[in-house]
């Protein structure tokens, strides 16, 4: 018998949890491409705009609801972990919880427009509060699309610098207290590019992780410098759009984000410490 209300009579891998998570940020862009090739449509100048197309807005809101799910409910302190291991402070739950719920954010706020001209693909349509068709969705409850774009951006910002922070600085911890007390593990206040010498698996692991996390941080960077610097009507504007920038930022963002996990899940065998 359960031994609590909510046990239940299976086990579930972290591991593959983490993969998930990991492929799922890796594939969305490809995936996202892929549709609007396959659907005849423009690959559009975001992700985010992905929203309103009509097969990409489902792959898109449903890869965030997803992930966003994962990070909500999945990972919760009173988890079952190895003996000895370290597990995160009530601040890091709450961070993953707040990422989660910032991921659910971006998936129901859209970003400002459609990208791509509607007549170029299949639109995602909605019904307005008229009746009539909308390419918003929050139309139909009358809300004002600022409101929603300025939610959408603030979710994303929370998601990844969350994502960032715990690449580059929860990941690169020492993961048991037996390393800890012996120095077994290199410390995070030592953590160097290191790729030889005594525990080699884990310097790489570091030095993996904290590259995802300053791929992150430059992406965001260079979306907010495109955002606040380049203003709408202006060649810098016109060269950044022209070169899809924000498309591959943000790809960039979640490449960082899904390939760490699929690290810290040790979903990567040649990465992983001997048994």
């Amino acid at each position: 018998m359960p031994s609590r209300p909510d046990d239940l009579p299976i086990a579930i891998s972290l591991r593959n949890v983490n993969g998930v998570v990991g492929l799922i940020a890796l594939g969305l862009p490809f995936a996202l491409m892929a549709v609007a090739k396959l659907t005849g449509g423009c690959v559009q100048d975001s992700i985010s705009h992905n929203y309103y197309a009509a097969i990409g807005g489902d792959v898109f809101t449903g890869a965030l609801i997803l992930i966003g799910t994962i990070l909500l409910l999945f990972f919760h302190p009173a988890a079952p972990r190895p003996d000895g291991y370290r597990t995160f402070t009530k601040w890091h739950w709450h961070a993953l919880r707040l990422a989660g719920l910032a991921a659910l954010v971006i998936a129901f706020a859209p970003t400002s427009d459609p990208g791509c001209p509607v007549t170029a693909a299949p639109p995602r349509v909605f019904v307005d509060a008229a009746g009539g068709p909308s390419y918003d969705l929050w139309a139909a409850f009358g809300i004002e699309n600022t409101l929603v774009r300025n939610l959408h951006n603030i979710g994303a910002a929370v998601m990844f610098l969350i994502l960032g922070i715990f690449s580059t600085f929860v990941f690169t911890r020492v993961q048991s207290h037996r390393s800890l007390r012996s120095g077994a593990e290199p410390k995070p206040e030592r953590l160097t590019f290191v790729w030889s010498g005594k525990h080699t698996t884990k310097k790489v692991r570091n030095t993996i992780y904290v590259l995802c996390g300053l791929a992150i941080f430059a992406a965001i960077l260079g979306l907010a410098v495109n955002k606040f610097w380049c203003q709408p009507d202006t060649v810098c504007r016109a060269k950044w759009n022209s070169a899809d920038a924000t498309y591959w930022l943000e790809a960039v963002a979640l490449w960082a984000f899904g390939f760490s996990w699929l690290v810290k899940g040790r979903f990567i065998p040649w990465l992983n410490d001997p048994e």
